[in-house]
């Protein structure tokens, strides 16, 4: 019987797959030889802050279920301890979460061990810290419009 792919085993060779093409993007590009290893895994987190980014603006500026954007006081408007997060403002804190617990994982047992991994880390459990408190006051669009900059200047740094 002919082996098939599973879903799984395609997700797991997409990093390498884009490794492969993006590498000599960064030679046409003229790249350092250091930023053409940093390339896919730049491309990769701006694909990944881009989509994230994009689904958090629909959700909390185009939907017009919210006014948190247009009005920034609303935000306050009926606020309480008790106040229930509304679910799909709660995914958005879950996906993001998982992404940066998943990033202190791959830091540590997954990634060349680098000068900067140390601060990697701590990034990490400061944007842990951050998501925590932005979900319990409510505050969330504006904290990753940075990494969508961030990892698009680092492709080319």
């Amino acid at each position: 019987m002919p082996h098939r792919d599973t879903g799984a085993v395609k997700a797991e060779r997409s990093p390498q797959r884009l490794k492969e093409e993006l590498r000599p993007l960064g030679w046409r590009l003229s790249l350092e030889p250091s930023n053409v290893a940093k390339l896919p895994e730049s491309a990769w987190k701006l694909l990944y802050y881009g989509c994230v980014w994009l689904l958090t603006v629909y959700i909390v500026v185009l939907q017009g279920k919210y006014r948190f954007f247009q009005q920034p006081f609303s935000v306050w408007d009926g606020w309480s301890p008790e106040v229930t997060v509304p679910s799909d403002i709660w995914w958005i804190y879950a996906v993001q979460s998982s992404y940066y617990v998943h990033g202190m994982y791959a830091v540590l047992y997954q990634d060349l061990w680098r000068k900067d991994s140390a601060v990697m880390l701590a990034h990490h459990s400061l944007t842990l810290v951050l998501l925590g408190m932005s979900y319990t006051f409510s505050m969330f669009l504006l904290r990753y419009c940075d990494n969508l900059f961030f990892e698009g200047r680092s492709m080319y740094e």
